[in-house]
């Protein structure tokens, strides 16, 4: 298993972050939050040999910037409840794919779920990075949980 580097991971995030959506947010120390964003999606991946997840979890005021950048709206056109959680679905979709290129670029290859606000963990977790950013005191946060897939061990 090729080990997640939290560095890779914070500029992968801000990179998607200022070119698809348009938001230029900061870094923070996850140890900086208050509590975790309510809004959340999760989104599953997974390959003969390992399986993951990655978490998001968003501030209303994060997700209707991402989502205005994302669609090209005003920031008022996005509603609480079902219309802010796919932004973030979606968000979620965008942040895997870059985390699975990190992991295997295009020598390992992992299939990708269907991002969902259901919860998601991984069985038996051997890596945890968690990652924030801040965007004038709204908040994103990111996080990947890893493990060997069921089945398959170290010696395999």
């Amino acid at each position: 298993m090729i080990a997640l580097n939290p560095d890779d991971l914070i500029a992968k995030v801000d990179s998607a972050l200022e070119t698809m959506c348009f938001v230029m947010a900061d870094c923070i120390g996850t140890d900086e939050l208050e509590e975790t964003p309510s809004i959340r999606a999760w989104i599953r991946f997974h390959n003969e040999t390992e399986q993951g997840c990655v978490e998001l979890g968003a501030t209303y005021g994060f997700i209707q910037e991402v989502g205005s950048g994302l669609l090209g709206i005003d920031t008022s056109e996005i509603e609480e409840g079902e219309q802010a959680q796919g932004v973030l679905l979606e968000l979620a979709n965008v942040i895997a794919g870059e985390v699975v290129c990190l992991l295997g670029g295009e020598e390992i290859f992992f299939e990708l779920g269907i991002p969902s606000a259901e919860v998601s963990q991984v069985d038996a977790p051997s890596e945890h990075v968690s990652i924030a950013f801040d965007l004038m005191g709204e908040t994103l946060c990111v996080d990947v949980e890893r493990g060997r897939a069921s089945g398959h061990s170290e010696a395999a």
